[in-house]
């Protein structure tokens, strides 16, 4: 397989070099890309029958696949010399061209064995032994199988007539999973030094350090399940409960930049999962007007089982000068969110300072909940009348919580309807008067003062205590950015019209719908009302519970 990329990126000039002496506005960007792979599978398969009752397969191969990157890009600095005339002769500064190589290998030898009895007793068993180039050297190879099975009771035992299809489940397995390309091992990149007697070569070092000591990932899962049918297939359920553990994770962690780089690839230790899925599906009404429906859950707990350090912990994000972070610690759930909290007295009470705002505590920090959700699933609908179907889709989600700084500041702004507290006698305000005139706009903080111990008296303006409360950094409450996320949303709904066949046959067409399709249309529930609990954005696992103002 081969593809090929060519972009251009042109950047319009806004202000002339007549007006800015030193550099431009505009910009050129030209860029080329390739990516290729060259794959190549064998296998050979022995199969027999043994007996009258036993089937058995047995399959061996071998898979190989090489990949390329190549990538070179030219760009132009400082602006465009002629306005809008886009070359990268026409660079204000001198101009950029940067390459990047790419390759990798990976083949593995495989080995799958099948046996099964009178058609409803089934094992299968997997093997294979991986070579890839993204580990280090002394540890490029790695094997992991696999053993599942499956049991088809109905048609072993008489069921009642109304259970129509029953079977049972389990299986054990172990994937193997390497770095990304160059990520393992000590890289250096090529680039160039300007100076005063032109461009000289230069070598840097890469944003991350590699390890060539880095073993390979390892998941090590069960899995039980049962699937059933009742009225001849009208009522279906399927369940499964899953154990897992991954053992050797891959994660870049940051590193001191004494090192020369910035994040280092490592092992960090063990993760945990264990959960429960349940599909339901069924047909209540059948004829010429039907309706399907469709119901699924899924729980999940993840847990932190061990880390290389013991006495540490991963930090995957931080917020507001470190006043909020998410944290991996030993022991703990994945995705446990850490707070400074507010600083109180041996009797609880909130202590407040002598401007009448919370005192925070820096030296701490406590738990404010955890990014993952308990539970999601979705729940769907299909009804049908002769050639029309109205199709809808449910999706939910319940449990865990979001960082969301961006709604602390904006509410500190009063930009949100939650900032109107406070702002008048009718919204809770207290009166006070302040220089000879009389306000209703006080907030009075609910606390001790950290002096003398006695209740809180100072009365603040909404103004400070919105400005003050809800800002960035130590001194604001980490606590305002925390929300919980929990929604249930109409994802889609769609209808559709079924052309008869006997108008399609006649233009060659055997199957012609058209349907009008809505998806993301809006929220039933949801307890994120300044937010779309879905507009996180990221590639990183723990994106779903960041937010830092994308719209």
């Amino acid at each position: 397989d081969y593809t090929g990329v060519k972009a251009e990126n042109r950047q319009f000039t806004e202000i002339p070099s007549a007006l800015n002496g030193n550099t431009s506005t505009g910009s050129y960007t030209t860029s080329q890309g390739q990516y290729s792979i060259l794959y190549g599978d064998a296998l050979v398969t022995y199969s027999n029958k043994i007996g009258e009752d036993f089937n058995v397969s047995l399959s061996g191969g071998y898979q190989g696949r090489k990949e390329t990157y190549k990538d070179l890009r030219s760009n132009t600095r400082d602006g465009l010399v002629t306005e809008n005339f886009f070359a990268l002769s026409n660079s204000f500064g001198v101009a950029e061209t940067t390459e990047s190589r790419k390759e990798q290998l990976k083949y593995a030898y495989l080995g799958l064995l099948n046996l099964s009895y009178k058609d409803f007793l089934f094992v299968e068993g997997t093997a294979r032994q991986e070579y890839v180039s993204t580990l280090p050297p002394a540890n490029n190879q790695y094997s992991y199988y696999s053993v599942n099975g499956g049991f088809v009771f109905s048609d072993l035992w008489q069921l009642p007539k109304f259970w129509s299809y029953g079977k049972l489940r389990a299986s054990y397995g172990v994937v193997g999973n390497a770095p990304p390309v160059y990520e393992s091992n000590i890289s250096y990149t090529q680039t160039s030094l300007q100076t005063i007697n032109g461009s000289v070569p230069s070598i840097i070092s890469a944003r991350s350090y590699g390890n060539l000591g880095l073993l390979p990932e390892k998941k090590h899962e069960a899995e039980f399940g049962l699937e059933t049918r009742f009225l001849n297939g009208r009522l279906g359920l399927d369940v499964s409960y899953y154990d897992n553990k991954i053992k050797n994770q891959i994660l870049p962690l940051d590193v001191s930049s004494t090192n020369g780089a910035q994040t280092q690839i490592v092992n960090v230790g063990e993760i945990g999962n264990r959960g429960f899925e349940l599909a339901l599906n069924a047909t209540p009404i059948a004829g010429k007007f039907r309706w399907d429906t469709r119901f699924n859950f899924s729980t999940n707990k993840s847990k932190v089982n061990s880390l290389k350090d013991e006495d540490s912990e991963i930090n995957f994000y931080n917020s507001d000068q470190s006043t909020a972070k998410i944290v991996a610690r030993a022991g703990e759930e994945l995705g446990n969110i850490y707070i400074r909290p507010r600083k109180t007295d041996a009797s609880g009470n909130n202590l407040i300072n002598d401007d009448g705002f919370y005192v925070m505590d820096n030296s701490v920090y406590v738990k404010a909940g955890n990014i993952m959700p308990k539970a999601v699933g979705g729940f769907s609908n299909t009804f049908s009348y002769g050639n029309i179907a109205l199709d809808f889709t449910i999706d939910y989600r319940f449990g865990g919580k979001m960082i969301a700084p961006n709604l602390k500041y904006m509410r500190g702004a009063g930009m949100l309807e939650n900032s109107m507290e406070f702002r008048d006698a009718a919204s809770g305000g207290i009166s006070y008067t302040s220089n000879g005139k009389t306000y209703n706009d006080g907030v009075l903080l609910q606390g001790v003062n950290q002096t003398t111990g006695l209740p809180n008296t100072k009365v603040l303006s909404a103004a400070d205590y919105y400005l003050t409360t809800f800002n960035w950094g130590e001194g604001s409450l980490t606590e305002a950015e925390i929300f919980k996320n929990n929604y249930i949303k109409m994802r889609e709904i769609t209808l559709t019209y079924k052309i008869p066949a006997t108008f399609t046959k006649k233009i060659g067409i055997s199957n012609l719908r058209f349907s009008l399709i809505g998806r993301n249309l809006f929220y039933i529930h949801r307890t994120l009302k300044d937010l779309d609990p879905e507009a996180p954005l990221g590639n990183k696992w723990w994106s779903q519970g960041v937010d830092v103002g994308s719209t």
